[in-house]
């Protein structure tokens, strides 16, 4: 039929009408009578203006029924309504305006200055007619007649001819006296008031309202109150981040020309006002989205697709920092995307088990412009300021908020599953309001330099967060700027843990009380993994070398280290050891098996802290619902022992056991817990729909053929 406003032609040739819209479900086509058009033009060409008049209310037209039901008798229906055309009813009074007081909703017009009305278009002519002079209406409410007289208003003086744009929207005053947004996903009414930070200031017109919003700083959180179309009689209150850096962050004051109804506009700032405690524009350059789909949870990966920002280090050699708690696994697929426009694959190319990895892109294919990351040379302290920048995990967009940090210690484990990541022996960083709702990212000084990286790690039930100062990292960061992996990330597999100087008292060494802390590292957990020769359970450190051991990062040198010698409190004596580091490599398998729906892997990081040994090198990760592993009831996270009472040390010699099976004939797998305790379970394999899988590591990289 054609858009709105397109002419609507009989078979003659000449226009009947306007197009109004349809409504698709019923076949119906709306069209508006071209009485008014009419009028509009034939002023237009004689070169007059339209005259529009209004008292601000909205009328309906209604049939005899209608009006019958609120009450009308029928005489009054035969006086003012012979031909039974219809009557208008008031729908909606607009506040302040010349209906308002006197005309309510429900109200039945009968005459206006002694003319009987029964149409719309009738009505709106006698408003033309009369601009800026007053009418007598004649209306009946509940059988009574009322009559008032009105001053019909000019309606082109009450249309907004001034917008504000300001961070992307539009405000106008409305005929309410309101501001009015006109672009905004409220779609709200702004009241007479606006909060903004702690300091209330009112906004009684739009020149009030432009004075406070450039004063006001981008990303400063504001307190509105506001009145939403649907409800205009209920006050809202929220609160709103300004937001000049992201959005449109053009302020200007755009102008309609009375006589030719053009626009022109006033350009009030294009820059945006900047708080003192807050730079972002700093990172922007450096800052990358990442995109991460894990197929698999192997090596203890939290399977699924995931977004967060990534930190740009070299751009000459694409080394991108991301958090290692969403790229645990080699299995993962990876992409690095700038400017919302231009995405590359990526590679995982190093990890480090405070909780970063790095990702590798092809800097060739990139033709855009990409900053170094600026790193911040100051700690951040307890009840330090620092702003929050990450990728918002609901809307996938930036998350910026200003908060404070509380406290600065190590992160205490909590292996309550034998299938999550964790940082440890490491002080890191918790802020005011707990757990922030973006998937990791930084945290930035009152300078935008990056102090601390946001981390994410998979804990029960949910997924924590930690920052880590960027300074333990420093050596790492360096090496990555100048475009040079650092080398294999090494570890002690114990976990360490802060306790007061009074709890150790009781083991009644001498060097306890000239130690020149108020506290001391002790060991929490020993690997099962770890030598008989190395630290034990209770041990409490004293000093690295020549140096005491006061923080956790008084022992980073064991990322490059083989050894450490370490001078220890064991059984209340002074204990000087050697004690060896092990490669984070050796923490995860180079191979995994997938049998009658049981994914089985090497012991992963951290399956060696929650079991008393390892019993083999098969463990059970996964069962797929379904699967002959998950009708026969094969125990999860437990320890494959034995396949039809062969010993089976590793996942080569089950691999060789299987081969053995014969179709619909059970076969028996022993299996231990992380305990100890042993258990047989008779399977009937299914090898026709959960055939065997083996996927081996090589390098980086994962390739899966069939067994």
């Amino acid at each position: 039929m054609g858009s709105s406003g397109s002419p609507v032609i009989n078979k003659d040739g000449f226009a009947v009408g306007l197009f109004a819209g349809s409504i698709h479900v019923a076949s119906t086509n709306l069209y508006l009578p071209l009485d008014r058009p009419c009028h509009a033009l034939r002023c237009l060409q004689s070169g007059k203006l339209v005259p529009r008049g209004t008292i601000q209310s909205s009328w309906t037209l209604r049939t005899p029924a209608d009006y019958r039901a609120l009450g009308l008798s029928d005489q009054v229906i035969q006086r003012y309504d012979p031909n039974g055309s219809g009557l208008l009813e008031a729908k909606m009074i607009l506040p302040e305006g010349p209906s308002d007081g006197n005309v309510s909703e429900g109200d039945i017009l009968l005459e206006v200055d002694n003319k009987k009305i029964s149409s719309l278009s009738r009505f709106e002519e006698i408003m033309d007619e009369n601009v800026g002079k007053p009418i007598k209406i004649r209306i009946q409410r509940f059988r009574k007649n009322h009559e008032f007289e009105l001053k019909v208003q000019d309606l082109s003086t009450l249309t907004p001819y001034r917008l504000f744009e300001y961070a992307g929207l539009h405000f106008m005053k409305s005929v309410m006296q309101w501001l009015f947004v006109t672009m905004s996903l409220l779609r709200a009414w702004f009241s007479p008031k606006l909060q903004v930070v702690s300091s209330s200031k009112p906004t009684p017109d739009l020149d009030a309202f432009m004075r406070i919003a450039q004063r006001t700083p981008d990303r400063t959180k504001c307190a509105v109150e506001h009145k939403s179309l649907e409800d205009p009689s209920n006050t809202l209150r929220t609160t709103i981040t300004i937001d000049r850096q992201w959005r449109r962050a053009r302020m200007a004051l755009l102008t309609r020309n009375k006589d030719n109804f053009s626009w022109s506009a006033q350009i009030l700032g294009t820059k945006p006002a900047t708080s003192s405690h807050y730079i972002i524009r700093k990172i922007a350059a450096s800052i990358v989205q990442v995109k991460v789909s894990t197929p698999d949870g192997v090596d203890g990966a939290l399977q699924g697709d995931w977004k967060f920002l990534g930190l740009v280090m070299s751009p000459s050699a694409g080394l991108v920092v991301v958090p290692r708690g969403f790229t645990v696994s080699d299995m993962s697929h990876f992409s690095v995307t700038f400017g919302d426009s231009t995405e590359l694959r990526a590679k995982k190319v190093y990890e480090h088990i405070l909780g970063f990895s790095v990702l590798q892109y092809d800097a060739s294919h990139l033709k855009c412009q990409v900053g170094t990351v600026p790193l911040s040379k100051r700690d951040l302290r307890s009840q330090s300021k620092t702003t929050v920048y990450g990728l918002d995990n609901d809307v996938s967009d930036i998350y910026i908020v200003q908060t404070t940090v509380t406290s600065i210690g190590p992160l205490a484990a909590r292996y309550e599953s034998e299938r999550m990541y964790q940082p440890i022996n490491v002080d890191v960083l918790r802020l005011e309001k707990g757990r922030h709702s973006c998937n990791g990212g930084v945290l930035l000084d009152d300078n935008g330099d990056v102090a601390a990286l946001w981390l994410p790690f998979l804990s029960v039930p949910e997924i924590s967060y930690v920052g880590i100062q960027t300074s333990l990292l420093m050596p790492e960061f360096a090496s990555l700027q100048q475009g040079v992996l650092p080398q294999e990330c090494r570890m002690l597999d114990v976990e360490l843990v802060k306790v007061p100087k009074e709890d150790v008292r009781a083991f009644g060494a001498d060097p306890v009380e000239n130690f020149p802390a108020m506290h001391f590292i002790q060991v929490a957990k020993v690997s099962c993994c770890h030598g008989e020769q190395g630290l034990a359970t209770g041990d409490i450190l004293l000093k690295l070398g020549d140096n005491p051991v006061i923080q956790m990062s008084d022992l980073r040198v064991m990322f490059t280290h083989k050894s450490l010698a370490l001078s220890v409190i064991r059984n209340t004596k002074k204990t000087d050891i050697n004690v060896p580091t092990v490669p984070l490599s050796s923490w995860r398998g180079d191979k995994v098996v997938w049998f009658c729906g049981a994914q089985l892997e090497s012991p992963y990081s951290p399956i060696p802290f929650c079991a008393r040994k390892l019993y083999s090198q098969i463990f059970v990760t996964t069962i797929f619902f379904g699967s002959p592993a998950d009708m026969y009831d094969l125990p999860l996270r437990q320890f494959i022992t034995r396949v039809n009472g062969e010993p089976t040390e590793d996942l080569d010699s089950f691999t060789q056991e299987i081969k053995k099976l014969e179709e619909n004939k059970f076969c028996q797998i022993t299996v231990a817990s992380l305990q100890g305790v042993t258990k047989t379970v008779s399977l009937l394999p299914n090898l026709r729909d959960f055939g065997t899988v083996v996927a081996r590591r090589e390098g980086n990289e994962w390739h899966i053929p069939k067994l």
